[in-house]
């Protein structure tokens, strides 16, 4: 996802957690991705906490209502997308076969919002800047840097949000449209920003959900991190080539969310352990080249073998809130509804 994508209408601007021990959600997020914290008073009792990379703002939380505990919705990430009019999107959602769970409103001087379910059931946010654009820091550790959709209709999904958004589904770097079946990568004007799962690669008792993966330097120093904390690893660590590793996990609490590692590079030097079919053949190679040259043995490797763990189903909820705010602090008490089931198989960029 591009950095400078941030800004561009169409793209994921902000991400949102909604939890029950607020305070408890501070320090875990803190020790995995090492934000920083910022509370501002959003009401008589109430804070909204940033959370900050360098001092920009990527993130943000806030304690769920009672009204949502009432109605079964459990601690969940939110994503917000970028648009130019909230007003004219939610009507145009509206008459695409959304339902418009919170109308537009203004958020102080920050924007303006909506929250709306799509025509399969996946919750989102819509946002229109005016103070606040959404985060600060795009492609650092911490920061979110993808996107998946789980949806039963795959095709519906996709012509809802192209029609809505202005999405293009393709199937890579080619950029040739994607088949039915295919893992539909969406771009964004010219930015890939996320992607629509096969159907076939979720558990069909799920509800359609988002899920946002961020980017961490260990995948698998990470998922030890969490599960040291009182999280929970619903999927370990899977490599996709030396390209990238990724997870899904859930805070203490049982907000579900995502981390990616990039392989190579200046970014790190980790590389995916090979299975241990790949460690056998390359030992076996090695040692026939040895006895033909010197007496020198081959150098053993550590394998690991890749797993995958089916997941469970996860809701959202969704609040009438605003991205970061750095001046005035927010003066309503917002809720909305939403649902957010845990992602279900791998993902494919």
């Amino acid at each position: 996802m591009s950095p400078a994508a941030t800004s561009v209408p169409g793209s994921f601007c902000w991400f949102e957690l909604a939890t029950l021990d607020q305070a408890a959600a501070k320090r875990f997020y803190q020790s995995v991705f090492g934000w920083s914290v910022e509370d501002q008073p959003m009401g008589p009792t109430e804070m909204y906490s940033l959370f900050r990379v360098d001092g920009k703002d990527v993130a943000a939380g806030y304690t769920m209502r009672a009204e949502q505990k009432s109605q079964g919705v459990p601690p969940n990430w939110m994503v917000y997308v970028l648009v130019s009019s909230v007003d004219q999107s939610a009507a145009r959602a509206k008459a695409l076969g959304a339902t418009v769970h919170v109308e537009p409103f203004d958020v102080m001087d920050a924007g303006r919002m909506s929250v709306i379910q799509d025509p399969v059931g996946a919750m989102f946010c819509i946002w229109q800047p005016n103070k606040s654009k959404g985060v600060g820091l795009r492609g650092e550790r911490g920061t979110a840097v993808w996107v998946d959709l789980s949806t039963p209709d795959q095709a519906k999904s996709a012509k809802f949000y192209g029609d809505l958004f202005g999405w293009k589904m393709v199937e890579g770097k080619s950029m040739n449209p994607a088949k039915p079946g295919d893992y539909y990568h969406i771009v964004n004007g010219t930015d890939m920003i996320g992607g629509i799962q096969p159907t076939a690669h979720r558990d069909p008792k799920t509800p359609p959900f988002w899920l946002t993966y961020f980017n961490v330097a260990n995948a698998d120093a990470t998922i030890k991190q969490v599960a040291s904390l009182g999280g929970k690893v619903i999927m370990p660590a899977m490599a996709m080539g030396d390209v990238r590793k990724f997870g899904v996990l859930a805070d203490p609490q049982g907000a579900v969310f995502a981390i990616v590692q990039e392989l190579g590079g200046k970014e790190t030097a980790a590389k995916p352990k090979p299975a241990a079919k790949a460690v056998a053949k390359k030992a076996a190679v090695k040692k026939a080249a040895a006895k033909k040259s010197a007496p020198k043995k081959a150098a053993s490797k550590k394998p690991s073998s890749k797993k995958a763990a089916a997941k469970k189903p996860m809701k959202a909820s969704a609040r009438k809130t605003a991205p970061a705010r750095r001046s005035k602090p927010a003066k309503k008490s917002r809720a909305a509804k939403k649902s957010k089931p845990v992602k279900k198989g791998a993902r494919k960029r």
